[in-house]
């Protein structure tokens, strides 16, 4: 894969910048955006054609997955923020009421 930097001037294609996880589509040739420090490589079309299914898998898959982890994350926390409170006494039962 051949590198570019930002504002450098390239030819139509698919460029991907790897510090910002951004691909960028170039239609027509011009400038790639970003500063000088910004490092673009170039994606072959074939390689695309192979890898964007599998990502497109790999997001079915692990979406599914990652809102039960998050759920469950966020069902722990609650549970746990009441215990620390019932601990400190924050919150207390209602007395009991004997005979009438």
């Amino acid at each position: 894969m051949r590198h570019f930097n930002g504002h450098q001037k390239v030819e139509p294609g698919l460029y991907f910048n790897l510090r910002k996880l951004q691909f960028r589509n170039m239609e027509q040739g011009g400038r790639l955006p970003g500063s000088a420090e910004d490092t673009y490589r170039a994606v072959p079309t074939l390689a695309m054609l192979v890898v964007g299914p599998l990502l497109g898998l790999a997001f079915v898959i692990f979406l599914p997955l990652i809102g039960f982890v998050a759920a469950g994350w966020l069902v722990t926390r609650q549970v746990v923020a009441l215990n620390r409170r019932l601990r400190r006494g924050h919150l207390r039962a209602a007395p009991r009421r004997i005979g009438n």
